[in-house]
């Protein structure tokens, strides 16, 4: 765990490339280094550096010590000057664009687009959101399931989009007038993961009853169910050329003994071809290199893999 330098507060940090200063995502703010307006580069003048590390300590050049307390250190920490928030927020708002408001719960998944005039958003509100990114005016809700959202991805030619929830569906709806066209029923948990291929005939879906599911994209009926991961599915992408799907799995419920696997799987036997193990905790991400010769993973042990194919 870090220590955020601006509220202090014990909170997973927003890795910042570009600043030596620590924001949390309670800030929600981007500073940049040696910028005279950023408070924190400001008030750290005069030749001391500080720096805020992963095991909660702090370190000043003016402090050399090694048989700091933990106490001593909390003790440096509310010695932080007072930052003035409206500059943070200055800076901040220089690069946004617009703010979508109108879910009322949180947002779990964004996509865009192809041609970049559209995104859409899903909610734990249990609503699909498409917006006009130019504008940013809400174009329509899609509602219909009957939980959260935790997926979406939009097809190649913008018609229609897809979303997975938690009450164990996946639907398809329509792009343009925000119907919905049909319902993916057979998973038997929460639906994690959706994608489309890229020629829009199909769609994957991945769960928490550790299947991956394909299906025709204009019936909605199931064409195959992926067996092989021994936990919940938490990711899938899909081969550029359509003959392949990747997943990626973890653990439900911090359960000992979980699938921390990548899987290659044929599109349209099902038959899993290949099996990549690694990763010691959930595998969180996966996508596939263009031209289909490795896959990445990223997993909660903070570690991003690639693997060949070849």
């Amino acid at each position: 765990m870090q220590t955020c330098c601006v509220c202090l507060d014990e909170k997973v940090l927003i890795p910042l490339e570009t600043c030596s200063h620590g924001i949390c995502s309670k800030c929600i703010v981007h500073v940049f280094r040696a910028d005279p307006r950023c408070p924190l580069c400001r008030d750290d003048g005069g030749g001391r550096s500080t720096d805020y590390r992963d095991d909660d300590s702090y370190s000043s050049d003016s402090d050399s010590s090694s048989e700091s307390s933990v106490g001593e250190q909390r003790d440096l920490l509310d010695e932080t000057p007072q930052i003035d928030y409206s500059v943070i927020r200055e800076l901040s708002s220089q690069y946004l664009n617009h703010t979508l408001s109108g879910h009322s719960h949180p947002v779990n998944a964004v996509a865009v687009f192809a041609d970049g005039k559209r995104v859409v958003s899903g909610s734990e509100d249990h609503t699909v959101k498409i917006w006009d990114a130019e504008s940013g005016a809400c174009l329509h809700t899609l509602s219909g399931h009957s939980r959260w959202v935790t997926a979406v991805a939009v097809f190649a030619d913008g018609k229609r989009v897809v979303s997975g929830s938690g009450d164990n569906t996946v639907k398809i709806w329509d792009a343009e007038s925000g119907q919905e066209r049909c319902t993916l029923s057979g998973h038997t948990g929460s639906v994690t993961a959706v994608a489309v291929f890229a020629d829009g005939t199909k769609v994957v879906s991945g769960s928490w009853d550790n299947f991956v599911k394909i299906w025709d994209a204009e019936t909605g009926a199931e064409l195959c169910t992926l067996s092989g991961h021994k936990d919940w599915v938490s990711s899938v992408a899909v081969f550029a050329d359509g003959t392949k799907v990747v997943s990626g799995s973890g653990c439900l419920l911090n359960r000992e003994g979980g699938d921390f696997t990548v899987k290659i799987w044929d599109a349209g036997s099902g038959e899993e071809l290949r099996t990549f193990s690694g990763h010691s905790r959930e595998v969180n991400a996966v996508a596939v290199f263009a031209d289909g010769t490795k896959v990445v993973s990223g997993s909660k042990n903070k570690t991003v893999k690639i693997w060949n194919l070849e």
